[in-house]
């Protein structure tokens, strides 16, 4: 009997590598493809307990290819604007010197960015980290939050020529810009 489930938000191949790794570990045979977003199961199989598996790694299986490259490409665009928005006034402060209260408007800035934008990412590191796994939401994550934690930490000590609110800013929208890129050209493969 073979099977096949449409996985969301699967940003690696280390992603598909982490997901089959899991579940063939449980004795399953299953084939992760991180291009189409899928996993072929081709083996006696418990559907629940199989979306249960990938949803414990962080990942989400799609009851009904409801969701597309056109969703995703929306999904993607949206937070790239947004991030983008957040992240012109931190691009000022490399060509300008800012006052006290616009470092602090940049500061709210770039925490709204890294904790409300990129939130998915950081829960999927989490989720990831929680199973001693790595991805690419992992190294994205703990630079940003360093980045932030940093800079907090040096605004705490009223010290506002060292801080990298920019950079993590900047990070996340390319990164989201890259995403955007790539659900544009990934297309949904036919219901087998």
């Amino acid at each position: 009997m073979k099977k096949t489930l449409k996985i969301k938000w699967m940003h690696c191949a280390s992603c598909a590598n982490i997901i089959e790794k899991s579940l063939n570990s449980k004795d399953l045979n299953v084939s992760v493809n991180y291009a189409l977003a899928s996993a072929k199961l081709s083996w006696d199989f418990d559907l629940k307990k199989i979306e249960q598996e990938i949803n414990k790694l962080g990942f989400w299986v799609v009851k009904e290819w409801d969701i597309d490259s056109e969703d995703l490409e929306k999904i993607f665009f949206r937070k790239f604007i947004y991030s983008l928005a957040l992240t012109i006034p931190a691009a000022l402060t490399m060509f300008f010197d800012m006052s006290l209260k616009f470092e602090l408007i940049l500061l709210i800035l770039a925490i709204l960015n890294v904790f409300v934008i990129w939130f998915n990412f950081h829960k999927s590191f989490l989720q990831k980290l929680i199973k001693f796994q790595l991805n690419m939401d992992s190294l994205i994550s703990i630079w940003t939050l360093t980045a932030i934690f940093y800079s907090i930490y040096w605004f705490i000590n009223w010290n506002f020529l060292w801080h990298f609110l920019e950079l993590a800013s900047f990070i996340i929208t390319f990164i989201l810009l890259w995403k955007y890129l790539e659900a544009k050209t990934k297309k949904v493969p036919e219901m087998p």
